[in-house]
């Protein structure tokens, strides 16, 4: 609605929105694809390199560019959160359970970094808060990254799959 970005009316900005989850939805099914092939601490490295440039491409743009961008992370952002959940947990021998319950804790980085980012626009301005979601994106990729080659339970197998072990 912004006058620097599209500075449309409430109607069509709010109808954007179904743009962006329905971008989270074609990029699920083709998260699910391509993680039949590529390693998914690459396809998470890769999806985070992307939501973090398109998240600074809107804060230093404007107008359309910044419309299709911002709506465009829906994309990436969809197969993160599981993608994250199964490399977190299988990596992790000793307790997968109690590890579960961690990740499940660390959702409050998600109430949080809104906060953070609605403070900052606050402050400097709405294009500058979206270095706080790209910071994150750059520690996702880190994360992605880290898991590459490491030997641990195949993700998705139960504890007691042999195969898995």
């Amino acid at each position: 609605m912004q006058g620097s970005v599209l500075g449309v009316a409430a109607q069509t900005a709010g109808s954007l929105v179904s743009v962006y989850w329905g971008l989270a939805m074609a990029g699920r099914f083709c998260g699910a694809a391509v993680l039949r092939r590529i390693a998914p601490g690459a396809v998470l490295a890769a999806c985070a390199a992307a939501s973090c440039c398109l998240a600074a491409t809107t804060g230093f743009c404007s107008g359309i560019t910044a419309a299709v961008t911002i709506l465009a992370i829906g994309l990436f952002n969809s197969i993160m959160f599981p993608t994250i959940f199964t490399l977190a947990i299988g990596t992790l021998r000793e307790d997968p359970a109690e590890a579960s319950g961690l990740l499940c804790l660390a959702i409050v980085g998600g109430a949080l970094v809104p906060l953070l980012t609605g403070v900052m626009a606050d402050r400097f301005g709405l294009g500058h808060a979206l270095l706080v979601p790209a910071a994150c994106y750059v520690w996702i990729v880190a994360f992605g990254l880290s898991t590459l080659g490491k030997r641990g339970r195949r993700p998705g197998a139960l504890p007691l799959d042999p195969a898995g072990a």
